[in-house]
């Protein structure tokens, strides 16, 4: 395993929620994999490319004014593959700041053709306290 390939990941775990935090749809396409699968307790199953940028525009809005922030990272590399684990923290960015909700992902990724790492599965667990308005 080694530790270019685990700070490629991390990058990529960061990329994807600065691309919430930015709106920036080309971004969070560019984290996924063709046929990526994002899966939450909280937000649905979304499979596909086509399917991520329809729900990534619909969930826009409650990206505004907040700020994801990744942390306890757990990764573990096999080749072209690789699993991670990770705490999210979303903050309001706007008013007065304040801890939103909290919740974890488990992630399988790919060293995609291109030699880029993308997520293939993203399975998302919020925790109970968040209060989807």
């Amino acid at each position: 395993m080694s530790i270019e390939a685990k700070i490629e990941i991390y990058e990529l775990i960061s990329k994807q929620d600065n691309a919430y935090d930015s709106e920036n749809l080309e971004k969070f396409l560019d984290t996924w994999a063709d046929g990526g699968v994002f899966s939450s307790n909280a937000f649905g199953y979304t499979e596909g490319k086509p399917a991520l940028k329809e729900w990534f525009l619909n969930f826009q809005k409650m990206f505004n004014g907040k700020r994801h922030v990744v942390s306890n990272h757990e990764v573990n590399v096999d080749g072209d593959k690789a699993t991670a684990y990770c705490y999210l923290s979303v903050f309001e960015r706007v008013g007065t700041p304040a801890l939103l909700g909290t919740a974890t992902f488990t992630d399988t990724i790919i060293k995609d053709n291109d030699g880029k790492w993308r997520f293939i599965r993203r399975d998302q667990f919020v925790d109970p306290s968040l209060k989807l308005q």
